[in-house]
C-alpha cells in the first residue's frame, strides 16, 4: 500500500484504540537501515470504519487487543526516513494478519 493509504489506515486504528501503544522490543542498526520489533495494543474504544477498504465498519468492544509482535525495517537516506516495511513475521502479523486482526477485533 502507499504511504497516503497507510498513514490513512494508521489514523483509522489511532482512533479506534484511544490509548494505542506501541513498545519497541528490539532495535538494530545496519548502515542505513534501522530494525525494529514492535508490538502494539489498545483499548477498542471507537468504531473502526474501514469501509475505504472494502470491510465496512467493525464495532468497537471496549476489550483491550494484543496484536501480535512484527519486525519492521526504517530506511533512511541522510537524515529522513526513505521508506518503512513490514516484515512478515508468521501467522497473524504483518500484511498476512490483517484478516486475523479484523477477527481478533471482531470478537474481543
Amino acid at each position: 500500500m502507499d504511504m497516503d493509504t497507510w498513514l490513512a489506515l494508521e489514523k483509522l486504528v489511532r482512533v479506534s484504540f484511544s490509548d494505542f501503544r506501541s513498545s519497541i522490543e528490539s532495535i538494530r542498526e545496519e548502515d542505513d537501515v534501522v530494525e525494529l520489533k514492535v508490538q502494539n495494543s489498545g483499548t477498542f474504544t471507537n468504531d473502526l470504519d474501514l469501509s475505504s477498504v472494502g470491510m465496512g465498519v467493525i464495532p468497537a468492544t471496549g476489550k483491550v487487543v494484543n496484536f501480535p509482535s512484527e519486525f519492521v525495517q526504517v530506511f533512511f537516506d541522510g537524515d529522513k526516513i526513505s521508506r518503512v516495511h513490514t516484515l512478515e513475521t508468521g501467522a497473524g502479523a504483518g500484511d498476512a494478519g490483517i484478516a486475523g486482526f479484523v477477527k481478533a477485533i471482531s470478537e474481543a
